[in-house]
């Protein structure tokens, strides 16, 4: 049966560049080779280029933290603080993303944060103006309202699973209150 047979996948993908025909990068992670093989030739036909990974939980949860760093990324965007501090606060960011992921029971690669799937993915979504989650952080300064979106719920949940570390967390300790009105 199809029950074991998936594949995830994370990285610099935005939608509006796969529409308008650029090329588009994944870190592809499968349950099988062959489920590996089949996605990533699909991908291929429309213009995504994969690379294989043996961490399909490093990716998922990638793809969570991107959305909610990049709300914070968007409310630097917001107030106008510069590309120094935006460079600051990605790489910081990514610090933090890494820490993350070496929190977690899980036995997730955490080296993954700095391939496709991690910065890649980061410097993709908050570097575009159609970014979803950028924009998010953007309202937050011009309105005093935060949409709730996958972002802001994933703040709200990962500090409830982080509590031990969220004081060594400073950028994401920040986020969530923003987003929590503090």
């Amino acid at each position: 049966g199809a029950e074991g047979r998936w594949a995830v996948s994370g990285g610099p993908m935005l939608a509006s560049e796969i529409a308008s025909g650029r090329a588009s990068f994944s870190a592809l992670g499968a349950t099988s080779e062959a489920v590996w093989m089949e996605t990533s030739k699909l991908f291929g036909r429309i213009g995504i280029y994969s690379v294989g990974s043996d961490d399909p939980l490093g990716i998922s949860m990638l793809g969570v933290l991107k959305n909610v760093y990049t709300i914070g990324i968007g409310i630097a965007v917001g107030l106008n603080l510069g590309n120094n501090f935006y460079g600051a606060m990605g790489a910081t960011s990514m610090v933090e993303i890494r820490r993350i992921l070496k929190s977690f029971q899980y036995e997730v690669d955490s080296d993954l944060a700095s391939e496709l799937a991690g910065i890649g993915d980061l410097i993709a979504t908050s570097g575009s103006g159609a970014s979803h989650h950028r924009s998010i952080g953007i309202q937050i300064v011009q309105t005093g309202r935060v949409k709730t979106s996958e972002g802001t719920e994933s703040a709200r949940l990962i500090g409830l699973r982080l509590k031990d570390i969220l004081g060594e967390l400073p950028i994401l300790d920040c986020i969530r209150d923003i987003l929590s009105g503090k």
